[in-house]
């Protein structure tokens, strides 16, 4: 755990290894987070654009298409959250045709280690669920 927040308590795990929970600190602060033994712990407050008016608190669960479910504060007030992966395979800030060409050529890869840009749930393949992710956002911005 990082060192400002020391403590933390588990509540989700998908069959892709990735755990979500709450993390805190002896000041009762709290910050919902993400671990895998790729990347360690993340804070998902780290993976949301800044000004939002969010903070996550504690995540409670995560499926295996990598949607996290939690509970957090907007603009002060509690609120539940749905966390959905990012599906810009191209990072250019739009879900849009290019997108679905990337996965169309990735689609089948089955052992990505990181190198697959339509990789959305990080489970190192490129699958259906990866399409369905993208599907859910085609059309918006990242």
């Amino acid at each position: 755990m990082p060192a400002a927040y020391p403590s933390a308590e588990n509540y989700g795990l998908n069959e892709n290894g990735q755990m979500v929970g709450g993390m805190f600190n002896s000041a009762d602060e709290n910050r919902a987070f993400i671990f895998d033994t790729d990347n360690g712990v993340v804070d998902l407050n780290d993976r949301i654009g800044a000004g939002t008016g969010w903070q996550l608190l504690t995540a409670i669960d995560i499926n295996d298409m990598g949607q996290i479910t939690g509970i957090g504060e907007l603009n002060g007030e509690k609120r539940a959250f749905l966390l959905t992966p990012n599906a810009d395979a191209d990072a250019d800030g739009d879900i849009d045709g290019s997108d679905i060409a990337a996965l169309a050529q990735e689609i089948g890869t089955t052992s990505c280690s990181g190198g697959c840009s339509s990789d959305f749930n990080d489970d190192d393949a490129v699958t259906t669920v990866d399409a369905f992710l993208q599907a859910m956002v085609l059309g918006h911005t990242s």
